[in-house]
């Protein structure tokens, strides 16, 4: 009797290993360093960045005539010039890279959208390195059914007058629908959300910041949070912290 008890708890034990592999797996692996290149817009800046840092945030904008994908933090034609696939293609080694993706109007065709940002993933090999950010729950939830990690950005209550009641409940109907993979906003932001949403990852942006030492103290200090999992900077190097 005592063998069976044994061999049954050792198989529920394996069991449970197993499952929980499945599900590191699955999830969004973060690279160790949390810290993260702003605003990386062009290739040549990407190759400078990635040399130091594991992952850059990129500014996309949909082009509705053309249905390409570009790079671009403004929704204005005359502006769009690189395609998203046109700069991946220049970065050395993109599989090695980590890629926060700010889609400017991923609401205007968030189906599109997302096939085009899955299709140049799985070509260049960093398929399970990026998540999309929006602000808008029903993209980002089309963009969660298509297998995409995501990340809801969120108001500024610190530059917005917002009654901080109305305000959980407005964020709270939208995660609840959509199940984002992580709430990103302001590094002013930071203690309101794990506050608010201690269950969620927390993506972040400390800009515009110089590289000081006031600026790298609140840098370390928002690191040091276990719900922060990136912290978007200035610098020129990623820090201890």
């Amino acid at each position: 009797m005592k063998k069976t008890v044994i061999c049954l708890s050792f198989v529920m034990l394996l069991l449970c290993c197993l499952s929980c592999s499945s599900d590191s797996e699955n999830g969004f692996s973060y690279p160790r360093n949390k810290i993260w290149a702003h605003r990386v817009n062009t290739p040549e800046e990407a190759n400078t960045k990635l040399k130091k840092f594991d992952g850059i945030e990129v500014d996309l904008v949909y082009d509705t005539f053309t249905g390409e994908v570009f790079i671009g933090h403004d929704i204005d034609r005359n502006m769009m010039e690189l395609t998203f696939r046109q700069y991946i293609q220049q970065i050395n080694n993109p599989r090695k890279a980590y890629f926060w993706l700010d889609v400017k109007n991923l609401y205007d065709n968030p189906s599109a959208i997302c096939d085009t940002i899955m299709q140049i993933a799985n070509l260049y090999g960093f398929d399970d390195k990026f998540f999309v950010e929006s602000w808008d729950g029903g993209a980002l939830k089309i963009a969660k059914n298509k297998g995409i990690k995501t990340s809801l950005w969120v108001d500024n209550l610190y530059e917005k007058e917002q009654d901080k009641t109305k305000w959980f409940e407005k964020i709270s109907r939208i995660v609840n629908d959509v199940q984002p993979d992580a709430l990103s906003a302001e590094f002013r932001m930071c203690s309101i959300l794990v506050e608010y949403f201690p269950e969620k990852n927390i993506h972040l942006w400390q800009t515009p910041a110089e590289f000081n030492d006031e600026n790298v103290e609140i840098t370390r200090e928002i690191c040091r949070n276990p719900h922060v999992k990136v912290l978007l900077v200035d610098y020129d190097k990623p820090i201890s912290y």
